[in-house]
C-alpha cells in the first residue's frame, strides 16, 4: 500500500493571509468580542503559526481574555476555538468563492489519481475536524470524498502534533513510511514528516515561500494542471527535469529516486 498524505489549509486552497485577517476578525464581531488584528500586525500575529494555534494561543494572552469579558473555562477551550475556526473557515471559503479561487492546481487531479491506482489518500491537520470537512468539500469532488481517509490532530497537546500528525497519519494509511508522500506548504509540517522518515513535497503559499525547505525532495510553486500555466520547480532535494506540471507517477519516483540524481524523462 502507498500512500499520499497531503496538509489542510495552504496545500488543498491557498487562503491568503488577508482574507484571514478579514474572516478572524468578522468572528470576533459576531462574537460581540473586542478583538481584531490590525492590517499592519497581519503578518507577525498569523505567519509563524496556523490560525487554529493563535487561537488555542489566545486563551494565555491577558489583553483578549480583558476582551472576552468572562473568565475562561480551560475545559471548554479546545471546543470553542473549534467554532470560531469552522466560521473563519465557512469566511474564507466564501471569499475564495466571491473572488473565484478553486483549490491549488493538481490537488484534485493527483488525489483521483492516487485513488484510482489503489494509493490510500490521506488529509491532515492539526485543524479541527469540522474545518477539515469544510476546505476538502471544496477541495474535492463529492465522488471522492468517502475515500479519502481525514486525520485531525486538534485534540492532540501542541508539542505532540509533529510529528505525532504524521504519525498517525501513516498508520492510519496502513503504509510503511517508505511507501508515504506527504504534500506540505509549510517548514512545520516538513520537519513533522522527516520525524517519521516520510518524504515530503513542497507546493509553499506567498505567506511561506520564503521559509528555508532544504529538507524537502521537492518544492515545487504547485503540482500543476494540463492548461494551466506551468509550475516552477523552486528547490528541493531531488533534481528534475522540468514539467509544466506533475502526476502521480512523477511524484511516485521521488519514493526511490536517490538525492541529487537527475531524473530522466519526456518533457511533456
Amino acid at each position: 500500500m502507498k500512500a499520499l498524505i497531503f496538509g489542510c489549509d495552504g496545500v488543498l486552497v491557498d487562503h491568503e493571509v488577508e482574507w484571514r485577517r478579514l474572516a478572524l476578525n468578522r468572528v470576533w464581531q459576531e462574537e460581540g468580542i473586542d478583538w481584531g488584528i490590525s492590517a499592519t500586525a497581519c503578518q507577525a500575529e498569523l505567519g509563524a503559526a496556523s490560525d487554529h494555534e493563535y487561537l488555542l494561543m489566545l486563551r494565555d494572552n491577558p489583553l483578549f481574555r480583558a476582551a472576552l469579558g468572562e473568565p475562561v473555562d480551560d475545559g471548554r477551550w479546545p471546543e470553542r476555538v473549534a467554532g470560531w475556526h469552522r466560521r473563519r473557515t465557512e469566511l474564507c471559503l466564501d471569499m475564495a468563492r466571491t473572488r473565484g479561487s478553486r483549490a491549488r492546481t493538481g490537488v484534485r487531479r493527483v488525489a483521483r489519481e492516487a485513488l484510482a491506482e489503489g494509493w490510500r489518500v490521506v488529509v491532515a491537520s492539526g485543524q479541527p475536524r469540522s474545518s477539515m470537512d469544510l476546505v476538502m468539500a471544496f477541495a474535492f469532488d463529492p465522488d471522492m470524498m468517502a475515500d479519502i481517509v481525514v486525520v485531525s490532530g486538534a485534540e492532540m497537546p501542541a508539542e505532540e502534533r509533529m510529528p505525532g500528525l504524521f504519525a498517525l497519519a501513516v498508520t492510519s494509511a496502513g503504509a510503511d513510511p517508505s511507501d508515504c508522500l506527504v504534500v506540505e506548504n509549510t517548514r512545520g509540517g516538513l520537519l513533522g514528516a522527516a520525524a517519521v522518515n516520510v518524504n515530503c513535497v513542497i507546493t509553499p503559499t506567498p505567506a511561506t515561500f520564503h521559509a528555508d525547505f532544504s529538507e524537502a525532495r521537492l518544492v515545487l510553486t504547485g503540482l500543476g494542471d494540463p492548461g494551466a500555466p506551468p509550475e516552477v520547480v523552486i528547490g528541493g532535494r531531488t533534481l528534475t527535469a522540468a514539467r509544466p506540471w506533475y502526476g502521480l507517477g512523477d511524484l511516485e519516483e521521488l519514493l526511490t529516486a536517490a538525492p541529487g540524481i537527475r531524473r530522466q524523462r519526456t518533457t511533456r
